[in-house]
């Protein structure tokens, strides 16, 4: 392809154009490829350490900071996206894992949100409101881009590593900011923190890189803990914590006598200064997590039932039995009531306004991503790899269980969807092992044909579904201005 171009201006002018410089091969200097690029990594990793602490750049709106943060910044990082491909000529759209069910329940959501807005007209607020714009499709559709993009954009071991790190770090930097601008904490951050404790526990005691970061979120997480002693969010943590201790368990139940050997080995080793402190810690992580994780978790559990009487499942009760009511038609329980509070958990608010079709398809998005990543820790021998998908699945773990009990802030469904783009590239990285292969001047993913088109057929469906959802937007911000 020929990179000089001719512009003919007038009779007696001619404009020579050279878009070299649009190319990124072997002998030309760094160009405007380069440098959507370069500016385009730097913007995800500044989402991801101003996540925890976006509230503060809103104050006037605090509560709406966490969707702010990722309208923004889907936008902006989706057309980075889109110019890269364009000036690269690569792939528009990759492969990546869990794609096809994460776009099938998006265009569900869509079309759900689609026909009740028809039904109901005027009486459903399309944008969510101020209670239920979590739900809203704007920005479960959001949520998928920045599923979507940042998938392809970390799929690598160096950048995984890089994205946890930078994960690690957004508390402190939140805490920091909160200090300098005298910023109350807000009560989804300090949720938000209790429920990544096993994960931080997890990797403290996985990784020898970075181990003080970890250590100061545990001490930060235990304290906010003590401060807002909550049933559901400790009951939910000790659940948490006892279920990574049976996976463990189970992964070694033919060798548990070897752990204790081995750690017993590491210890006189480390007495003999053989080793440091952290080798002892990190070659002995699952013996380790059992010991701590299971002392920690038992604890949570028992003082939990030990207050008594504890409304654990008053919201998951209440959600069902509005699910359950006489009111419900056969369309609400399909395809949803639209974009009305019903009260309940998150969960039970998510069945009411699209319905179980598309929930069940969410719940088969958590079992494959739980399956994928338990049978990954039961055959790894790597202690390492082994901690980061036990970070991603206990992660999980406790966000999705939080949301079935209780109803969740903006920051904690920001924070599940980001822990869903963490598993799906630990997917392509260490279990599909898909690596990238030179097409067109571009990294991109190597698709597998015999569920690309299917894919494609629901990419299309989704985007025709999105653009009518827009358009009747836009008709509405019309006529309210009109």
């Amino acid at each position: 392809m020929k990179n000089k171009y001719k512009l003919q201006l007038s009779k007696d002018y001619t404009l020579n154009l050279d878009i070299s410089f649009l190319k990124l091969r072997a002998g030309y200097r760094p160009g405007f490829a380069d440098m959507t690029g370069i500016i385009g990594r730097t913007l995800w990793y500044i989402f991801f350490i101003f996540i925890l602490s976006s509230h503060i750049f809103y104050q006037d709106q605090a509560s709406l900071a966490p969707l702010f943060w990722v309208y923004i910044f889907s936008v902006t990082l989706l057309a980075f996206q889109i110019l890269r491909k364009i000036v690269l000529k690569g792939e528009f759209l990759p492969t990546v894992p869990y794609d096809l069910i994460l776009l099938t329940f998006t265009t569900l959501v869509a079309i759900s949100l689609f026909v009740n807005s028809l039904d109901a007209g005027e009486e459903i607020n399309i944008w969510g409101g101020p209670i239920l714009r979590l739900y809203s499709g704007l920005s479960l559709i959001c949520f998928w881009f920045i599923y979507y993009l940042t998938v392809i954009n970390f799929s690598s071991k160096k950048h995984l590593d890089k994205l946890l790190t930078t994960l690690s770090y957004a508390p402190v930097v939140a805490g920091i900011l909160n200090i300098l601008a005298y910023f109350q904490w807000g009560e989804a951050y300090w949720i938000v923190m209790i429920l990544l404790l096993p994960g931080w526990i997890i990797l403290l005691l996985s990784r020898k890189s970075h181990s003080w970061i970890y250590l100061i979120n545990i001490i930060s997480s235990l304290y906010l803990f003590t401060q807002h002693k909550i049933a559901i969010v400790s009951f939910t943590i000790g659940f948490t914590l006892i279920a990574g201790t049976l996976i463990l368990l189970f992964k070694n139940r033919s060798n548990l006598m070897g752990l204790v050997r081995g750690f017993d080995k590491k210890t006189d080793s480390f007495l003999k200064r053989e080793n440091g402190i952290r080798d002892l810690i990190t070659d002995n992580f699952e013996f380790m997590y059992i010991i701590f994780g299971t002392l920690i978790g038992v604890i949570l559990l028992v003082w939990t039932f030990w207050q008594g009487d504890i409304p654990l499942t008053v919201y998951l009760r209440d959600g069902i039995d509005t699910l359950t009511s006489d009111q419900q038609t056969i369309k609400d329980l399909i395809i949803g009531g639209g974009l009305v509070s019903y009260g309940g958990s998150f969960i039970t608010q998510l069945i009411h306004v699209y319905g179980v079709l598309p929930f069940v398809i969410f719940l088969g998005m958590f079992i494959s991503i739980s399956y994928n990543l338990k049978m990954f820790i039961l055959k790894s021998t790597n202690n390492i790899l082994t901690g980061k998908a036990l970070f991603i699945l206990l992660s999980l773990l406790a966000f999705s269980t939080y949301m079935l009990l209780a109803p969740a802030y903006d920051l904690i469904f920001v924070f599940f969807w980001i822990i869903i783009a963490l598993a799906g590239i630990f997917d392509q990285v260490h279990i599909k092992k898909k690596l990238f292969k030179l097409s067109n001047d571009l990294l991109i993913f190597s698709t597998e044909k015999s569920y690309y088109k299917y894919i494609q057929l629901a990419a299309v469906l989704f985007v025709i579904v999105v653009t009518v959802y827009f358009l009747e937007l836009i008709f509405d911000i019309v006529e309210y201005l009109v």
